[in-house]
């Protein structure tokens, strides 16, 4: 068996919990290898499913630094391989960089290892930000790619369609500013479908998709002004710089016309003013393209305090 992805879930009370993908295939070294690329059509056409996830354990997240912590954050979160880290975001727009201690099955919060800090937090747009908007932006999404860090911005309510920004680039070296501002990736009036999540493409699949990363976005207010579902497009990150706006291709995205996963003003097993999507993955070796997110599964209402739905974790697939 091989670990094909490693899914990093941040949960209530400080805690993140561990999960890899197994698929069939022998079994991997820590020393990288160079294996023949294999052509889309010889992979196994089996889509990866709920039960192919295997639970590793949990850790906790250190204490708060210099006054920022990870209390309601920990959406923006990328893993380093180069060092076997974390990066996590925290409600503030803040990243910081923490050690990945031995994950435990444990059933109290004490008998979780606590990962400790290799960075402090810090802006990783160097206040850039703020050029896709003076008000209401977050940073939203992070990607590490050939060895440099990208990310995205966002405005959380954008009800004029505004945004234009969307993504940025920089080395790992968190320690200092090297951010010169924010480039535009995909159509004009489309930040809403491409200003989210993003992941490496598989050396396999670049050509066929269209580039070497994705980018997408999903389920945020005003809905009309993103997609009815989880979206995915693909672009070039060394493009940045380079061109602009830079080229993306459209690979997966659903309107208002075309709401074919349901309507937001409901819910369902796939969709629904709940949805939320936090993360995408496309599997090495596979055909699957992975979505993490959540979503509620109770009946729909909208309003300012009168409305409560239990939600759960839940994970998508598709060819």
């Amino acid at each position: 068996m091989i670990v094909g992805l490693g899914v990093a879930l941040p949960l209530l009370g400080g805690t993140v919990a561990l999960a890899t993908l197994q698929v069939e295939g022998p079994p991997r070294t820590a020393v990288p290898r160079v294996e023949p690329i294999r052509p889309p059509a010889e992979l196994p056409s089996r889509r990866l499913s709920f039960a192919d996830l295997v639970y590793q354990g949990a850790f906790r997240v250190p204490a708060d630094d210099n006054g920022d912590n990870f209390s309601y954050g920990g959406q923006t979160l990328v893993y380093n391989p180069g060092a076997n880290t974390l990066l996590i975001g925290s409600r503030y727009g803040k990243v910081a960089e923490v050690t990945i201690p031995s994950p435990v099955k444990g059933t109290r919060l004490e008998e979780l290892p606590v990962a400790t800090y290799v960075h402090p937090f810090r802006d990783p747009a160097d206040g850039h930000i703020r050029d896709i908007s003076t008000d209401d932006t977050a940073l939203d999404g992070l990607l590490i790619h050939d060895g440099r860090l990208y990310g995205t911005g966002l405005i959380y309510y954008d009800a004029a369609h505004a945004q234009r920004l969307t993504h940025f680039s920089r080395s790992l070296d968190l320690s200092r500013a090297e951010v010169q501002r924010i480039y535009q990736v995909g159509e004009t009036g489309k930040a809403g479908f491409v200003a989210g999540y993003m992941a490496s493409v598989p050396a396999e699949w670049r050509t066929v998709l269209g580039g070497a990363a994705v980018t997408g976005q999903c389920c945020i207010p005003i809905i009309g002004r993103t997609s009815w579902g989880p979206s995915l497009f693909s672009w070039n990150p060394a493009d940045l710089g380079r061109r602009d706006p830079v080229p993306a291709t459209p690979l997966l995205y659903y309107t208002e016309q075309h709401a074919t996963l349901g309507s937001w003003e409901g819910s369902n097993g796939s969709y629904g003013g709940t949805t939320s999507i936090a993360g995408v993955a496309i599997i090495d070796g596979t055909r699957t393209v992975l979505f993490a997110g959540r979503n509620g599964m109770g009946e729909f209402c909208y309003g300012f305090g009168i409305c409560f739905d239990g939600q759960h974790l839940s994970f998508a697939s598709a060819v």
